[in-house]
């Protein structure tokens, strides 16, 4: 426990309960507990870790006073976090955060006795404090072997010069400590996620087979990536559909890149209302499912002006179409929407080729 204390270092490491995720040997603590008042500065660069065993079902991370490496790397990690007070990675610096399930809301969990706090199945991890890391150009990683959701918006923007990306991963695939997610370890999205800003805010979302969902619009200024297939393998995916769109998908800058599987239904599934549009970029959509590869109900724009851009539909399935595509659908690239969309609707064979339209009339 820090009370009232100041440490610095010019660039260097400073190390509370552990390493960085449990590397190096270093032995870890159940309870790291940064006070109010209390300050830890690692300097230009510099990394800061407060750490307690992830593994262990008591351990518990405080952070209420001021943790700071701008420009570098910061984590705070417990099985259960506290965040009520600062953190500052600055441009260019990444935050790590590894609990082991998540929710992005109003408030921070917080609580004043460790067991009490341990007994809690979820970390509350305030919105705006991911906001202002990502308008300082700071990426922010969100790390779980549980699940991840949000349910409070997001609103960005960041003008620092530096891109950052937010990336919300149940993998628990970082490469030391941790335990792996499940095909149970949900992403799931279901407040708004907007940014502006000169400078682009991408999104990045991982399980190992469980399924990504979104119930709001995200419109971002830098890539979309989601995959639920990160280290899975050959391994058995989730029953519910890989990936599901409920909310617009745009971004201004970057490409969009969604990769679904699933073990008992559709690996891409959109809704009508699912607009997927990258202004300046590719789309490619890429589904494996029993039932169906990529269920297409939404419109599809990539590219604008003299831009050349691809849209990239590939699926394959057991039973139904590799793709398919509803009537609200639409391909819609360089401003143009091609002749030929019409073989991909209705009954194809389980396997299919990728569609590709690369710009080209």
């Amino acid at each position: 426990m820090l009370t009232g204390a100041s440490l610095s270092s010019d660039g260097g490491s400073i190390l509370v309960g552990g390493d960085w995720q449990g590397s190096n040997g270093v032995r870890q603590a159940i309870t790291t507990t940064l006070e109010a008042g209390a300050t830890i500065d690692a300097g230009q660069g510099g990394k800061v870790v407060l750490w307690s065993d992830i593994t262990n079902a008591d351990s518990v991370t405080t952070v209420a006073g001021t943790v700071r490496a701008l420009g570098g790397r910061i984590e705070t990690s417990g099985h259960l976090l506290e965040l009520p007070g600062v953190v500052q990675a600055g441009a260019g610096g990444m935050w790590l955060i590894d609990p082991t399930n998540v929710t992005i809301t109003t408030t921070s969990t917080t609580g004043t006795l460790a067991g009490d706090l341990a007994s809690l199945a979820v970390t509350n991890i305030k919105a705006t404090d991911i906001q202002s890391a990502l308008n300082a150009g700071t990426s922010v990683t969100v790390y779980a072997s549980g699940t991840i959701t949000v349910s409070t918006a997001l609103t960005i923007a960041n003008n620092s010069s530096t891109s950052a990306i937010l990336t919300l991963d149940s993998t628990a695939s970082a490469p030391t400590g941790g335990t792996a997610g499940t095909n149970t370890s949900a992403v799931s999205v279901n407040a708004a996620i907007t940014a502006t800003g000169t400078s682009q805010t991408g999104l990045r979302v991982r399980t190992k087979g469980a399924p990504i969902s979104t119930t709001a619009g995200i419109t971002l200024t830098g890539l979309i990536d989601f995959d639920n297939t990160v280290g899975l393998g050959a391994g058995t995916a989730t029953a519910s559909a890989g990936i599901s769109l409920a909310g617009v998908l745009s971004t201004s800058a970057g490409d969009i890149t969604l990769i679904g599987r699933s073990s008992g239904a559709q690996g891409i599934v959109t809704t009508a209302a699912g607009l997927i549009t990258a202004t300046t970029g590719n789309i490619t959509l890429t589904g494996s499912g029993t039932t169906g590869g990529v269920n297409l109900l939404a419109a599809l724009s990539a590219g604008s002006g003299t831009k050349l851009r691809a849209i990239t539909l590939a699926g394959n399935a057991t039973t139904g179409s590799g793709v398919r595509t509803g009537s609200a659908a639409s391909l819609t690239r360089d401003g143009f929407a091609p002749a030929h969309r019409s073989r991909h609707g209705g009954a194809r064979p389980r396997t299919q080729r990728p569609h590709a339209f690369d710009g080209g009339r």
